[in-house]
């Protein structure tokens, strides 16, 4: 049976208001997983809703959490998602972030204490929908080793970027520091089936197939060897941290925006990884 977007997004919010997850918080969640499906994304779709709703149960995620939005400085927005869902407050601070990135020239956004964040990509598309540039960072619970290693040292860390194209759809650019999603094997062992050679490891560091062993071990690096650096690199860059040898290099921007770009590693700060196993998002938007 096919269903339509309406249709989906109508049996998402069905599901969600039978767990007691409040509609405020539902709506942004379901619209998410709605957009994953139409991309092609089922790993971080519909997949996902069992995940999300025992975890909306058991407390893990509280889903009556609101996000607690501030300025702590002219062009920059923290939010606290409190240990609820990361959808509902990354649209909260985008609200805030996008204008202040438009008088500022350049704008940050950070999200902390929040549940998983699902497709990074679909914020960089609606921040370029608004005609403004961004990068996006987030982390995750370690889940791949350094190369020749067999313990889970790094998150897969996804990134993103968008850009508005003039009578045309944004250009966004979405990927992980592992070679496929950790979604894709969660989807595979859903459905019994066995995964590509190359995509994962057992605990042991060898090569397996078995979903299973592959999520009870580690993920293989995007690249392989020579990619591990980018991992240290996009590592700072999530956790509001940054390697040795100065400040971050921002684009050209208004003379307010160049001070409070220069305060980034301050702010970021602030919104580093909590103890809550999820994801905190740090959303770097830019001005045309």
């Amino acid at each position: 049976m096919i269903l339509t977007p309406e249709q989906l997004q109508d049996l998402g919010m069905a599901v969600f208001r039978e767990a007691g997850v409040p509609e405020e918080s539902s709506a942004s969640v379901v619209e998410a997983l709605v957009r994953a499906e139409l991309d092609g994304l089922p790993s971080h779709g519909f997949s996902r809703i069992p995940f999300y709703v025992d975890q909306a149960l058991s407390g893990k995620v509280k889903a009556r959490a609101i996000p607690l939005v501030r300025q702590p400085a002219p062009a920059a927005v923290l939010v606290d998602a409190g240990n609820g869902f990361a959808f509902p407050a990354i649209l909260a601070g985008l609200e805030k972030a996008i204008p202040l990135a438009r008088g500022n020239g350049v704008s940050v956004l950070g999200v902390t204490r929040s549940h998983h964040c699902g497709v990074v990509g679909l914020y960089a598309e609606r921040i370029a929908e608004a005609g403004l540039i961004s990068l996006i960072f987030s982390n995750t619970p370690a889940a791949m080793a350094p190369w020749n290693g067999s313990k889970a040292s790094f998150g897969t860390n996804p990134l993103a970027f968008g850009c508005p194209r003039e009578g045309k759809h944004p250009l966004v650019i979405d990927m992980s520091l592992s070679k496929v999603a950790r979604g894709k094997i969660m989807g595979a062992k859903q459905r019994g089936e066995a995964i590509p050679e190359g995509w994962a490891l057992d605990a042991a560091g060898r090569a397996t197939t078995d979903p299973v062993a592959a999520l009870g071990g580690t993920m293989i690096p995007v690249g392989d060897a020579r990619k591990n650096s980018r991992f240290f690199e996009n590592f700072f860059a999530s956790a509001g941290k940054e390697p040795s040898g100065g400040r971050k290099k921002f684009p050209e921007a208004s003379k307010n925006g160049q001070k409070q770009a220069a305060r980034t590693g301050k702010i970021a700060r602030c919104a580093q990884s909590a103890s809550h196993e999820g994801e905190d998002a740090e959303l770097f938007c830019y001005g045309k």
